[in-house]
């Protein structure tokens, strides 16, 4: 993605010099008139099989509600995750199958994307995404015309083939130091030939080198190395030349999380075809069953994440592979090194810590529970939350907009990064008093009035005084203390007729509006540098 860059002209120097006039006309008063530049998109990039990284040219405050119309890659795939608000950098998650190597698409962001200084809409709009990840290799393999199932000697000539997961151009490899151009297009297959000279045939083991750059500008390097059987003088007992593992591959390059029931397929190429072989290996500590379906040009084996396999949290090589051929003979062990993919092979768990009193008068009660994961909290039944983010050991969650009566079907459940979903948390049965507003903690509590009264001795409205203090953005999503004494505020001005949540919703938001447009300020419905000026001053 481009960024245009324009000159500045005289036009746009006296604009800059009104504009720092109107700033310092602002600046004067009691709310300030001028704001920073909005926000911008400098690019936009998937980053893993389900993953786009969108990097913004300042830190925004944004929520899953600012994205989408998803075209290209991205297209029937739904957002189910977001990270990185209040930094530049926000990584999009998307539910489905991952993401095809090479791939591209596009997303609406809108205005409700906001500058975390000053409030400042994103301008809104398509944004054209590519991808980040380099093409991997699909398949691999070298024969000899000397049908050995070594490399051979000098002048021996080799064939050398393989496949890439997308269309890449400037791709070449070097052989023993030798830079060679395969004939092939697009994803492939790219294949070579080329006679071994003798100070190559001197290698114990032969290093190849395979290097590419796809449409994007992304550049891959993959490595291998040839063991040289008859240079190396690896026989068996019986003076014939043992079996080569020539490469393993997988089938889980990209970076990303397996979840249970989710596998990788490894792929094994000996350096010649091996009927009737038979292939050990493991991979996460489970034994790998491999069978071939051409006569033993390859061998495939697949590991399925099951519940109680080791976790993961970086990407594990398979390794100690070795291959017996159909009269005995045992290959040096072989390992990959391709595997991008950590595992998640055991859900999350949660327990209830604190409960909610089994009598209280608050329709905004506190709860906390315990998780042995991050991740991502669904509500269920009658209970509610803003908060959708879980981390590891304690967290205190706030249940909104209760009515009264009592609540026994709530559910919490959190799902990890990988899609595993744990547990099924079932808060215990408690009930909210009377006509509770969330004020107070028992009893039964006024109603929240729109202008501050004189007869009620009890109510949820704080009259204003000097002692608030905001200093935070506030908009839709926030919650907290600021929040309350904003809607606390707000409706003592008469500006709020809604709970005092702590929640900054579309009550709130339109209150702000109000509040915003009687005292001349922009009706933005959040809470920046000028209308944080005009609350903090009382007016």
């Amino acid at each position: 993605m481009t960024t245009s860059h324009r000159g500045v002209s005289l036009t746009g120097l006296f604009l800059g010099v009104s504009a720092a006039l109107a700033l310092a006309v602002g600046l004067a008063g009691s709310v300030p008139v001028a704001r920073a530049a909005t926000p911008i998109v400098l690019s936009a990039k998937i980053t893993s099989g389900t993953n786009v990284a969108i990097s913004f040219s300042e830190p925004v405050a944004t929520s899953l509600g600012s994205y989408s119309n998803f075209t290209g890659a991205l297209s029937g795939h739904s957002l189910i995750g977001i990270a990185g608000g209040g930094t530049n950098t926000v990584t999009l998650t998307f539910s489905g199958s991952s993401f095809p190597a090479g791939s591209n698409g596009g997303l609406t962001i809108s205005g409700a994307t906001v500058s975390v200084s000053d409030g400042s809409p994103y301008a809104g709009g398509a944004v054209s995404v590519v991808d980040s990840r380099p093409p991997s290799l699909v398949a691999f393999s070298v024969s000899s015309n000397d049908g050995q199932t070594a490399l051979g000697t000098s002048g021996n000539y080799l064939t050398i083939s393989f496949t890439l997961s997308a269309s890449v151009t400037n791709e070449h490899l070097t052989l023993a130091g030798h830079t060679l151009y395969p004939s092939g297009s697009g994803a492939g297959p790219y294949t070579i030939g080329y006679s071994l000279t003798a100070q190559d045939a001197s290698y114990s083991a032969i290093p190849i080198v395979v290097t590419y750059t796809d449409q994007y500008g992304n550049s891959g390097t993959m490595n291998f190395t040839f063991n040289n059987a008859v240079t190396s003088g690896a026989t068996s007992a019986s003076g014939g030349s043992l079996p080569v593992i020539s490469s393993i591959t997988s089938n889980a390059r990209t970076v990303g999380w397996l979840k249970i029931g989710d596998s990788i397929t490894f792929t094994l190429i000996p350096l010649a075809a091996e009927p009737n072989a038979h292939v050990q290996g493991s991979y996460n500590g489970v034994p790998l069953v491999w069978s071939t379906s051409n006569g033993g040009v390859t061998y495939t084996a697949t590991y399925t994440v099951a519940t109680g396999n080791a976790d993961q949290n970086i990407p594990v090589q398979i390794g100690g592979v070795t291959l017996t051929d159909q009269y005995g003979n045992v290959s040096a062990p072989a390992s990959g090194n391709d595997v991008g993919m950590m595992i998640s092979a055991n859900g999350p768990y949660i327990y209830e810590s604190i409960p909610v009193p089994s009598a209280t008068g608050s329709t905004n009660p506190t709860y906390q529970f315990v998780s042995n994961k991050d991740g991502t909290i669904t509500y269920g039944g009658d209970c509610i939350s803003p908060t959708t983010e879980a981390q590891r050991g304690n967290n205190t969650i706030t249940f909104i907009n209760l009515k009264p009566g009592t609540h026994s079907t709530c559910t919490i459940t959190v799902t990890d990064a990988a899609g595993n979903v744990g547990n099924i948390l079932r808060v215990s049965t408690f009930t909210v008093l009377g006509s509770a507003t969330g004020s107070t903690t028992t009893g039964t509590v006024t109603p929240l009035v729109t202008t501050p009264a004189a007869t009620p001795t009890t109510t949820a409205v704080t009259t204003p005084t000097a002692t608030y203090a905001f200093t935070l953005f506030l908009g839709i999503g926030s919650t907290g203390t600021q929040v309350r004494d904003l809607q606390n505020y707000l409706a003592a001005k008469g500006f709020y007729s809604g709970p005092v949540t702590a929640y900054f919703g579309s009550l709130t938001q339109a209150a702000v509006k109000k509040y915003q447009a009687a005292h001349g300020i922009s009706a933005v419905g959040y809470v920046g540098p000028g209308t944080r000026a005009a609350l903090n001053a009382g007016e």
